[in-house]
């Protein structure tokens, strides 16, 4: 399986904690991240290589994805009534 790492955003918000884990595919990897990443941002990474990059877009738990070099692009980005999909 797979080895994925996570990097976010410490306590102190001037270092960055790491979460370890393993899954079968990069949807499950993707479900791990989304509900261990702590803070406004998260990088995902497998083994060891940059996959995407994470932001918290409402407080009720919505994730931004995009590409493994986004993240200065993502803290441009202004949405002001970010909507869930529906299923």
């Amino acid at each position: 399986m797979p080895h994925y790492q996570l990097n976010y955003p410490a306590n102190d918000r001037h270092s960055v904690d790491t979460f370890t884990f393993e899954a079968r595919s990069l949807g499950g990897a993707l479900d791990v991240a989304r509900k261990n990443a702590r803070g406004e941002w998260a990088e995902l990474c497998e083994e060891g290589r940059p996959i995407c990059f994470l932001e918290l877009v409402t407080d009720d738990g919505v994730w931004l994805v995009g590409g493994p070099n986004c993240q200065s692009a993502i803290q441009r980005i202004d949405i002001p009534n970010p909507q869930p999909l529906l299923r």
